[in-house]
């Protein structure tokens, strides 16, 4: 796997038979080792280490309404009261990230309506915030990945 545009961290790895596996600290077993899941756990360590996220508030591959279809959001992060704060869509480090990729992590979020949204293929991350306008709904680019605190006070 490549060096990300993520601070690194100590990752376990474990060589089985069908090929290699890297520890997930928030569901604490080991899952294969593919190039999106080496972008989620680097910034699954990144939000906990360097953005000051609870791990305890993680949620990994959960469902998620996707225009009508069940889908799986890679990474969400609720709070206390169980209300949905922010979404991370990853994608391969070998995936660009362009309108496509945005939209569909803009769907998973449909139904959740969590107030932060971030989109990551480990090279490049782009972080909106959910905003309504007089019934109008979007979101609002923003310039880095938001700590925990911020995104506390936000949701």
């Amino acid at each position: 796997m490549i060096p990300l545009n993520l601070p690194p961290y100590e990752y376990r790895i474990n060589d089985q038979e069908d090929g290699r596996y890297i520890f997930d600290i928030i569901r604490k077993k080991y899952i294969k080792l593919l190039p999106e899941e080496w972008v989620r756990q680097h910034f699954i360590h990144f939000l906990i280490h360097h953005r000051q996220y609870p791990a305890g508030l993680f949620r990994i591959e959960r469902g998620a309404v996707k225009a009508f279809r069940k889908g799986r959001t890679d990474i969400q992060v609720w709070d206390n009261e169980g209300k949905p704060l922010l979404v991370v869509e990853c994608k391969s480090f070998e995936v660009s990230l362009n309108k496509k990729a945005i939209l569909q992590a803009s769907v998973y979020n449909h139904d959740l309506k969590a107030p932060f949204l971030i989109l990551t293929n480990g090279l490049k991350h782009f972080a909106f915030e959910f905003v309504e306008n007089e019934g109008v709904m979007g979101y609002k680019p923003l310039g880095d990945i938001p700590f925990y605190n911020v995104v506390k006070s936000e949701g």
